[in-house]
């Protein structure tokens, strides 16, 4: 009976032996897995601080080309009255007066107005496109944070049952 109880000491102590040596590598692992999992998790946040900069630039960048170009539009479209103001005197014809003169200055106008809302439309397309740009970044990083977390769970599973199969505990 002696050496029934000095083999079951023995084997609850290297079974402890066991235990610990797979808790100390389990910690490792985790510790390793959850510091790759925080550094690839800083790496998207900068990632997505960046995209959000750039998003930001471009959408500037996007307004200050729409002002440039109103400032153009409405310089040109003073520019193309003046000169058929111009025409009409040298012919005179008073602008003012005639309503042919005034259909033709009003043309002008409407034609400018319809260049205006065609850029705007497609500046807003651009915006838009910046914007599901950075989204789509965004859902990208958060998959791949997500698919770095499971994998490194099923990892961390995979350790868990090899070291307890090598120091012979059943699990299930």
């Amino acid at each position: 009976m002696g050496g029934l109880t000095t083999l079951a000491s023995t084997a609850i102590q290297a079974l402890g032996a066991a235990n610990a040596v797979i808790g100390t590598i389990n910690g490792y692992e985790d510790r390793s897995g959850q510091r790759a999992y925080q550094q690839a998790r800083q790496q998207a946040e900068a990632s997505m601080r960046n995209a959000a900069e750039q998003t930001a630039l471009q959408k500037e960048q996007i307004r200050l080309t729409a002002q440039a170009a109103e400032t153009e539009r409405r310089s040109a479209l003073r520019r193309a009255m003046a000169r058929q103001r111009a025409q009409y005197g040298a012919s005179g014809v008073n602008a003012a007066d005639s309503g042919s003169a005034q259909a033709v200055l009003l043309g002008l106008f409407n034609e400018s107005e319809q260049e205006r809302t065609q850029r705007e439309a497609l500046d807003a397309l651009r915006a838009n496109a910046a914007d599901q740009s950075y989204a789509n970044n965004v859902r990208i990083n958060t998959l791949q944070l997500t698919q770095m977390r499971e994998r490194d769970k099923l990892r961390n599973i995979g350790a868990t049952l090899d070291a307890a199969k090598t120091a012979g505990t059943v699990l299930f």
